[in-house]
């Protein structure tokens, strides 16, 4: 599924007139807090010049399939805005912008009258996103903890199903509840996989190193920070803020 924006700011990426951008899910994407940031940084950019941008929105439900495209694309205008965890292994094969969401995996549930932790996982469905990371850790719990492993092709069939109470519980990103009232983190797990969130490029691409001044600029900003306050609350903002600072060596 595409379709094209065109924004208005005063250049291009890298001697091109078209950014293909590869999503995951429906055109919703375009207002998600991800695209803000893509829009907010390039507009950054495109200050230092005198053209604009088209913007080619390409939105794949397959998580493994926007990796697999990644990996064997050569080109210079592409990146992938998927909620993509950037992790050791991945950057053997991708190159990753600086963090822009300082994710931890956690588990969640539905918030819950009673105290819940992760010895409340014992024989209950537990859902997990395939092809991700969250393999990774859904193997290192049942290893500990026999548990029912539930499969989901993405981020938003697993948390309708935990909605819906077809599953008990699901390994996700801290983010998963922020913008949830419905839903709680019950435990943080030992061992993460990756440092947070980030833009994901095929590797050795030169627009990564072109984006990622601008990005870290805009990261640093006032503008930033109110966007998150904004969509979550001044105590997230605060939590980014201390993250990001440390995460991508960012000065004050």
């Amino acid at each position: 599924m595409k379709f094209i924006c065109l924004l208005f700011f005063t250049s291009f990426v890298y001697s091109q007139d078209t950014l293909r951008v590869i999503s995951i899910g429906d055109p919703y994407t375009v207002d998600s807090i991800e695209y803000e940031i893509l829009k907010n940084t390039i507009s950054i950019y495109n200050n230092r010049n005198k053209k604009s941008v088209y913007i080619e929105l390409d939105t794949i439900k397959n998580f493994e399939r926007i990796l697999n495209e990644l990996r064997t694309s050569t080109s210079h205008s592409l990146l992938a805005m998927a909620s993509i965890t950037r992790t050791k292994e991945r950057q053997a094969f991708l190159d990753f912008s600086s963090i822009y969401f300082p994710s931890k995996e956690v588990i969640i549930s539905k918030k819950s009258p009673y105290p819940l932790s992760i010895r409340n996982l014992k024989n209950k469905p537990v859902g997990y996103q395939a092809n991700s990371i969250e393999e990774l850790s859904i193997e290192r719990i049942a290893s500990k903890i026999p548990i029912v492993k539930i499969p989901f092709v993405s981020y938003q069939e697993k948390v309708t199903a935990l909605l819906n109470d077809v599953i008990t519980f699901s390994i996700d990103d801290n983010v998963a509840v922020w913008d949830q009232p419905n839903l709680q983190i019950i435990h943080e797990l030992e061992h993460q996989n990756g440092d947070g969130i980030a833009f994901a490029y095929p590797k050795g691409s030169k627009l990564k190193n072109r984006l990622d001044k601008y990005l870290r600029y805009y990261l640093k900003s006032a503008k930033f920070y109110n966007l998150i306050e904004q969509k979550y609350s001044a105590e997230i903002a605060r939590y980014f803020r201390r993250n990001l600072m440390r995460i991508n060596h960012l000065e004050d």
